[in-house]
């Protein structure tokens, strides 16, 4: 769709190919950044699921 807006949580420690695929395959993606592992968030308690939530309601709360 045309005015969709993609949006990922990176997580730096999986490695660069991955944001440059997210930002070859995808226009203008919203990419949250985060200095984890890969899924790290929903495994090593709240100091890396609290960010990450936060960034998902903020995708939920952008204006359509």
């Amino acid at each position: 769709m045309e005015h969709t807006i993609p949006h990922f949580i990176y997580a730096n420690k999986m490695g660069e190919k991955y944001l440059k695929r997210y930002k070859k395959y995808f226009r203008n993606p919203d990419i949250r950044e985060f200095d984890m592992q890969h899924e790290q968030w929903l495994f090593s308690g709240e100091k890396y699921a609290e960010p990450v939530l936060r960034a998902i309601d903020e995708f939920m709360e952008m204006p359509v």
